[in-house]
């Protein structure tokens, strides 16, 4: 498998682009909730993200 390379900044702006009106995901986060912490999350190391990815399958 190829490893997967993410950015803080892709972390950011991901989040950032939230539309906040659309409905929950499988994780029942509120999408609001993750527009609002994308400042904080952009913080966070980015191999959280990339954790939960591999974690898929």
């Amino acid at each position: 498998m190829s490893s997967i390379k993410i950015l803080r900044n892709d972390v950011f702006h991901a989040l950032a682009g939230i539309n906040p009106r659309k409905a929950y995901g499988p994780d029942g986060v509120l999408p609001i909730v993750l527009k609002n912490c994308a400042y904080n999350a952009y913080r966070l190391r980015p191999f959280l993200l990339a954790a939960s990815l591999y974690r898929v399958k």
